[in-house]
């Protein structure tokens, strides 16, 4: 599957109410599938720039956007440059390439394999700390509240950035499936710390709460890095090349069901409320249990930010209600079906069974 995890910019702009408020994105987007149902010149284009607009919660505009999915950024080796909602110019001092980056409203920090540099929240320089070596390289960092916790050798661990002392938050390790390369990916949700660890199609995920320094969750084996966790569920990506399964793990029942079956996925992103997929036919919509619809617009799918799908649209990156996306897509089906042709019945998931 594509990795979108890098995301780069240098002039930025924010519309908070998405290019204007002149008048309603939804007035315009019902006034373009007017004239598109009418067959004006130029009114497809029209509708294709009026449906993105309306259905995002916001924009930036650039070239190249990366995200980890937490942080928005554009990277340049040993530099990162923070976006949305904070704009940060943040370098590492050794001149090594940057590998991490995470930050909240009191600090921001960037690392490589062997230390990080910490910002404070106006994005000053507060000092640097070497925490791995090349034997144990860091494989990734996060912030949670006022430390950094950080997996290093199988192993999480809590800096303490007050005394600037590191402990090991608890004995479990997390190996991934096969440990000659692998990458990490670690995440704060509420009261939780999760832990995704593996490389090309093979990865183990992980829930531990920190603050009991228990595991909640071992080892559920995924196919894609590409997953949502809920506050009950759990919806990732099983299977084989060709033969992708996309899955829901109950949290409360600590059962597994299958939800779809895809012989044909090049990418995915997963929300709440629903998810984007792409095929070799195009983008797709669907909410979980249900059939897909396919998007009859160009537009690129660009990783998440939070629980935000990103969509590429020209040189603006949208981040997606998935909400109003199905809501927009239901109307257009019913008032402009000629729009989606015969091209929504190929290469939809089978679906296996409903929520």
């Amino acid at each position: 599957m594509k990795n979108h995890f890098v995301v780069a910019c240098c002039c930025v702009s924010l519309f908070p109410a998405i290019f204007g408020c002149s008048l309603d994105p939804e007035k315009k987007l019902n006034d373009a599938v007017e004239q598109y149902i009418e067959k004006k010149p130029g009114s497809l284009q029209s509708l294709e720039q009026q449906f993105i607009r309306a259905v995002s919660v916001d924009s930036v505009e650039k070239t190249d956007l990366h995200t980890n999915g937490t942080v928005l950024f554009t990277k340049d080796e040993n530099s990162i440059k923070t976006l949305y909602t904070r704009n940060c110019t943040l370098t590492l001092d050794d001149g090594n390439e940057v590998k991490y980056v995470d930050l909240n409203n009191d600090y921001a920090v960037i690392g490589d394999e062997l230390r990080f540099s910490l910002f404070d929240g106006a994005c000053d320089h507060y000092f640097d700390e070497t925490i791995g070596d090349k034997k144990n390289p860091i494989k990734s960092l996060v912030i949670d509240n006022g430390d950094i916790i950080y997996y290093k050798d199988y192993r999480l661990y809590r800096y303490h950035i007050m005394h600037r002392s590191s402990e090991q938050i608890l004995d479990e390790t997390f190996p991934p499936p096969y440990t000659n390369y692998f990458t990490v990916q670690l995440y704060v949700k509420k009261t939780v710390l999760c832990v995704l660890a593996g490389i090309a199609g093979s990865y183990y995920y992980s829930i531990v709460n920190t603050g009991t320094k228990s595991v909640v969750l071992k080892n559920i084996n995924m196919s894609s890095s590409k997953h949502h966790t809920g506050d009950n569920a759990i919806y990732y990506i099983a299977g084989d090349s060709g033969n992708w399964n996309l899955a829901q793990w109950d949290m409360d029942k600590k059962s597994k069901k299958s939800l779809a079956d895809f012989s044909d996925l090049i990418d995915i992103e997963l929300t709440g409320q629903g998810y984007l997929w792409e095929n070799s036919a195009g983008i797709w919509l669907s909410e979980y249990g249900k059939k897909g619809t396919r998007i009859p617009f160009n537009y690129e799918l660009a990783g998440k930010y939070n629980d935000r799908v990103l969509l590429k649209y020209r040189e603006t990156y949208h981040f997606i209600d998935m909400k109003k996306m199905i809501a927009a897509i239901s109307m257009l089906v019913d008032k402009a079906p000629e729009l989606f042709g015969s091209g929504n019945k190929p290469n939809t998931p089978s679906v296996k069974q409903p929520l």
